[in-house]
């Protein structure tokens, strides 16, 4: 299930940082999603 939010929380922010590799999706009403893999940094 989606989840929707108008702003990234601090909660969120730390979450987000704790991540190895996450996505992110964007899309407006009548357009196309935009789904991107974040992070998944080697080396």
């Amino acid at each position: 299930m989606s989840k929707f939010y108008e702003t990234i929380t601090l909660e969120l922010q730390e979450f987000i940082r704790q991540q190895h590799m996450f996505f992110t999706a964007t899309a407006i009403a009548t357009g196309r999603v935009n789904l991107s893999p974040k992070g998944w940094v080697t080396g």
